[in-house]
């Protein structure tokens, strides 16, 4: 896992490991800040082997950005029951789709405080049906182990997505969003710089895939707060 390039790669590894510790279900959510979260609200990264109709109950639902199951991963460190969670909160989306699928034994693991500027959780599952006492079983056998790894699989994915979305804007990029973000539209951008509209299109669209963002005001925000727009001149001191 250490060695993975890619998402897919750390999936593999690390839920082959909880499986080989006896939890065949497993979920990972996180949400990495790129730029502070007051200014900029990321979105959560999922991966997971649960049955795919759970995963994507998740993810096309959004449960997860209210969940009171969540929010007790973002206030509290190490790690609870999940059976005592949903206990807790009942009637949370989130609990109700854990109870729906029989899969409230297992256990939660908060990632608080792991990784610098991120939030994360790992939620694990022996197998539908099974009780709390054998979920609790494979927890203490193996939990130190399964710190270890979890810990390593989150520092491996916040270096592999804020890698993939820190790339630098290429200079007509950048050169493109500064003119937008001055409010010039794309056939006035493409005037100026002598080139046609759907070319502006397309490095307008190149800037955001780099920057991660979903529109183009995102993208200037976020150019912006990275120091890629309107850089200041370097002078002979700067050239040494």
């Amino acid at each position: 896992m250490i060695d993975a390039s890619s998402v897919g790669d750390i999936r593999h590894h690390f839920c082959e490991a909880m499986s080989h510790f006896g939890f065949d279900n497993t979920l990972y959510a996180a949400r990495f800040l790129s730029l502070p979260e007051t200014v900029l609200h990321e979105e959560i990264e999922i991966f997971s082997n649960y049955p795919k109709e759970f995963t994507d109950a998740l993810s096309t639902r959004r449960l997860l950005t209210d969940s009171q199951l969540s929010a007790w991963t973002v206030r509290n460190a190490g790690s609870i029951a999940l059976q005592d969670l949903v206990e807790r909160s009942p009637d949370d989306p989130v609990a109700v789709l854990i109870r729906g699928h029989r899969m409230q034994a297992g256990r939660v693991i908060s990632l608080k405080d792991k990784v610098l500027r991120s939030h994360g959780a790992i939620m694990l599952n022996p197998f539908a049906d099974a009780t709390s006492e054998e979920a609790e079983f494979r927890w203490l056998r193996s939990h130190h182990e399964i710190g270890v790894l979890s810990w390593v699989m989150h520092m491996r994915m916040a270096t592999i997505l804020r890698r993939r979305s820190n790339n630098l804007l290429t200079n007509r990029q950048r050169e493109v969003l500064e003119w937008s973000s001055a409010g010039k539209t794309v056939a006035e951008i493409a005037t100026i710089l002598g080139v046609t509209p759907a070319t502006i299109e397309k490095h307008l669209r190149l800037a955001r895939d780099a920057l991660d963002a979903g529109n183009t005001a995102q993208a200037i925000l976020k150019a912006h707060l990275t120091h890629q727009l309107f850089p200041e001149p370097r002078t002979e001191n700067d050239l040494g």
